[in-house]
């Protein structure tokens, strides 16, 4: 049974920007930060570093969660990641869906989730996202 999505305001970590997660089974919690967008076979993908605790262990992995929808509305953008499977030091792990929520506001990082959002409902241009959103995280 799907877990209902659970949207969570992201925060900045370290100069990224984090989202909290967890597994199905609830083994697993911890944070995804992304450092990178991309496009591959036509989905749009996040990568970047999970961290946090799986039983007694503490992880750090560099894993690929897809984007399963981009909302959100001009200046807000919410990008649904997952779910996902990923491998944690060799165990298969379901990771649940979670929202990642940024805040334009005013200038250039505004502008930008502004063109994210408008390319979404315009449905055209839509190859220029991960770039778009490469360049939103440079600016956090």
């Amino acid at each position: 049974m799907k877990s209902p999505l659970t949207t969570v305001q992201a925060a900045a970590v370290d100069n990224l920007l984090a989202v909290p997660v967890t597994d199905a089974d609830g083994a697993f919690s911890g944070t995804f930060a992304p450092t990178r967008f991309a496009a591959q076979d036509g989905s749009l993908l996040a990568a970047g570093t999970l961290t946090g605790t799986l039983g007694e262990a503490t992880l750090v992995e560099e894993v690929t969660i897809p984007v399963v929808e981009i909302g959100g509305s001009c200046p807000e953008l919410r990008l649904a990641l997952g779910p996902a499977e990923v491998d944690l030091s060799g165990a298969s792990t379901r990771l649940e869906q979670t929202v990642l929520s940024v805040e334009g506001g005013p200038g250039l990082l505004g502008n930008l989730v502004c063109a994210v959002t408008h390319l979404r409902d315009s449905g055209t241009g839509l190859w220029l996202v991960p770039d778009l959103l490469n360049q939103i995280l440079a600016r956090l």
